[in-house]
């Protein structure tokens, strides 16, 4: 009731340290199963392969956004659909590291011109899973992500892949989730028990 907007879904935390990866072919866990739902809920919201861009965001760092964007890609890929996920918070990526493949070069390479397409697109180790790494942190993230350079590499990924998916940094501390929204067609933003202040909920 605090938040005027559409809730795709709710996850359990799984007590314990938990795994990165949740989700994947013939898991039936209660946390996969309502990651399948959230799948579910965001295609009524309008993703498909017509509207096939997604960013992930949250208020603060540490309220699963990553998770979330990863297992989400995860998903889309079982249903048969080839999924770009964007590691594009930057300042702080987490996503190579947990899918075992390197963060250099990447996004942040490729928009000052020292790198090309296909060296910041990366296979990983689940099939149709393709990860946009973020590369060296700049010292401008803000202005990279504002230009025309990634504006052109968004719209190549999304004619490129069935989805695409980003990653975002938090909208609190940084104005780059902001930004990008502009080049998504939905907007999800996590919201976690315990961690996600409630001075932040208007901000949704």
């Amino acid at each position: 009731e605090k938040i005027k907007m559409p809730v795709m879904g709710e996850l359990v935390q799984v007590p314990g340290k938990g795994e990165a990866i949740v989700i994947g072919d013939g898991k039936r866990t209660v946390v996969a199963e309502q990651f399948r739902a959230v799948r579910t809920n965001l295609a009524f919201m309008g993703l498909s392969e017509k509207k096939n861009s997604l960013l992930v965001t949250s208020s603060i760092s540490g309220e699963g956004k990553s998770f979330v964007a990863m297992n989400l890609a995860i998903s889309l890929t079982l249903t048969g659909k080839t999924v770009a996920l964007m590691e594009m918070d930057l300042r702080k990526p987490k996503l190579s590291k947990i899918l075992g493949v390197s963060k250099r070069p990447g996004t942040s390479s490729y928009l000052v011109g020292k790198a090309e397409l296909k060296d910041i697109v990366k296979k990983t180790h689940i099939d149709r899973l393709y990860l946009v790494s973020a590369g060296p942190v700049p010292p401008n993230p803000t202005e990279l992500i504002s230009g025309e350079k990634f504006a052109e590499l968004v719209e190549i990924l999304k004619k490129e892949y069935d989805y695409v998916i980003m990653d975002t940094a938090p909208v609190s501390p940084v104005a780059d989730a902001q930004l990008l929204q502009n080049y998504c067609d939905i907007s999800l933003f996590v919201v976690r028990h315990a961690v996600t202040p409630r001075v932040f909920l208007p901000m949704v």
